[in-house]
């Protein structure tokens, strides 16, 4: 993931991410993702521009998958938890999309993305089961 990222150049001129489907049932189609990136292969594409649209691909379904929840649920909060969301780029892209739609956007503040907030959130389950 580091190295896809690495892979992107701050100034290009890509607007657009590779392709998906959202169905109705929820599921996230990649086939056309896969497709537009062996064609991008094939074709010779930029490193640096194939990072760029898978990255700005991810954020588009993120976008998706929130307008989806508020349009059945009403939701308006999204939280960005997890490793992935060390991928700058990535939080970049979708942070932005997220507030273009009038999202609140919640991050990590005092707790890290990655494994010491599982490690933290361990930690304070065993001590609430020490206490029964």
């Amino acid at each position: 993931a580091i190295a896809l990222e690495n892979q992107i150049e701050r100034e290009n001129d890509v607007q657009k991410g590779y392709g998906f489907e959202l169905h109705d049932d929820g599921v996230i189609g990649l086939r056309r993702m896969f497709e537009e990136i062996v064609a991008d292969v094939k074709n010779g594409e930029e490193k640096s521009v194939m990072a760029t649209k898978f990255h700005l691909g991810v954020s588009e379904m993120v976008w998706q998958v929130c307008e989806r929840l508020r349009e059945e649920n009403g939701l308006r909060q999204v939280a960005l938890s997890g490793g992935v969301w060390q991928n700058r780029s990535l939080l970049r892209y979708t942070m932005e999309r997220l507030k273009k739609a009038e999202f609140d956007v919640l991050l990590h503040g005092k707790v890290p993305t990655n494994d010491g907030g599982i490690a933290l959130g361990q930690a304070v389950i065993l001590q609430e089961l020490l206490k029964k």
